[in-house]
């Protein structure tokens, strides 16, 4: 075997062993208060299609709301709207509100990758991926602006993955105190470790390469 020929078959196997990962989308993420066309759906259209409240007043179904009562809430779109306890403006006490989301991965996958725009009232203390914190965003996120959120996780796992949203709802004096979520313009991917057969036939061919190679120089 020549010097470039066990140089290529050296590269090759390095190559192999180190099974770079691929990415791929993930197609079941939705914003809060769409279908399944990811169209806004109609005020008061209970219960969220994608979105559930898991913690947090009586615990009620999610509802959305494309423009709520309050001056202090971004109007509604076509891609998003609120999701709340309730469709009507009204006291709702203070304490925690969680919202859960659910996204599917094959059994392969070995991490993921989310970026969202992320609005809620009263603040959002943390999102956590399968139960566990992957991040704590600042405490701009309130209404009535986005704040955009990206975070990477291997905790996941094959099928079903949750994706929680912990809110706080919070007035100190009392009173009218509505609450809400807003995920918009959500995406994520996921990358995906090569099957161990696959991996294996690309090191025999490799293999076979180099030792028909050798011979004679």
């Amino acid at each position: 075997m020549n010097a470039a020929r066990f140089l290529f078959c050296i590269v090759g196997i390095a190559a192999i062993s180190a099974a770079p990962l691929s990415a791929d989308s993930i197609n079941d993420l939705y914003d809060t208060g769409v279908g399944a066309n990811r169209v806004s759906l109609p005020d008061g259209t209970s219960p969220d299609p994608h979105y559930s409240i898991v913690d947090g007043g009586d615990g009620s179904v999610a509802n959305t709301t494309n423009i709520f009562n309050s001056v202090f809430w971004m109007p509604g779109s076509s891609t998003s709207a609120w999701v709340t306890p309730t469709s009507v403006y009204q006291y709702l006490p203070n304490g925690p509100f969680d919202y859960q989301t659910t996204f599917t991965l094959p059994s392969n996958a070995d991490s993921v990758s989310i970026s969202l725009n992320l609005a809620a009232d009263d603040e959002v203390l943390g999102i956590l991926l399968n139960g566990m914190l992957v991040d704590i965003p600042p405490s701009t996120v309130s209404t009535p602006i986005y704040t955009p959120i990206s975070f990477s996780s291997n905790n996941v796992v094959a099928g079903v993955n949750i994706l929680t949203f912990e809110t706080l709802n919070f007035d100190p004096f009392g009173g009218i105190n509505p609450t809400g979520l807003r995920v918009d313009g959500i995406t994520g991917s996921y990358t995906v470790v090569p099957e161990p057969a696959s991996i294996g036939l690309l090191g025999f061919a490799l293999l076979l390469f180099c030792r028909r190679s050798e011979g004679p120089q």
